[in-house]
């Protein structure tokens, strides 16, 4: 039985047009936990692939992009060791941000090595925050979703009651014909 705590291929970031879409076209945002950096961007729409090829229903998965600089760390056994420590962190507390959609990047900022409990705690703040925020805006746009249908009732019902005010009391609905017209020729 395939356990929860896996970190699959379709959870990379890989597509260098989806890298791109969350470095350089905006609407990214980012939040920093020292010595990480989080850089993401949220899907709420759901207008992301959210099926898979046997066009299957599947949940919105999160894609994670993991940079750890040469200028922070000069050799590539403590660049690679970052990377493992981020990226079982993210393996073992991708729950907290389950069903969120986004892309996203931890970049790595301190030129030292932290332990790994360390990390795994940085990684954990930074996913909490990032359910926390994908939640609120969740729950803003339905709240602009039901109160844009409320509105559009509403004006439709007083639309209606004014169109039959305004003819009750002889005012000319049509616009064609006014009482100054006659005046200015």
């Amino acid at each position: 039985m395939p356990s929860a705590n896996t970190f699959k291929k379709r959870e990379r970031l890989c597509s260098r047009k989806d890298i791109d879409k969350l470095f350089n076209r905006g609407g990214s945002r980012s939040m920093a936990a020292f010595p990480l950096r989080l850089v993401y961007k949220l899907n709420i729409t759901g207008t992301d692939d959210t099926f898979s090829t046997d066009d299957k229903p599947r949940k919105p998965e999160a894609q994670l992009l993991i940079s750890v600089p040469k200028r922070c760390l000069k050799h590539a056994v403590d660049r690679n060791r970052v990377k493992r420590q981020v990226r079982e962190a993210f393996r073992l507390n991708k729950t907290i941000i389950d069903g969120v959609g986004c892309h996203m990047a931890f970049i790595w900022l301190d030129d030292k090595l932290w332990p790994t409990e360390a990390v795994a705690q940085k990684v954990q703040s930074l996913l909490q925050r990032l359910s926390e925020k994908h939640a609120a805006l969740t729950a803003a746009q339905k709240d602009a979703e039901n109160a844009g249908s409320n509105d559009n009732t509403e004006d439709n019902h007083s639309n209606e009651t004014a169109g039959g005010n305004d003819n009750a009391n002889g005012n000319n609905a049509g616009g064609n014909e006014t009482a100054g017209s006659d005046t200015q020729q």
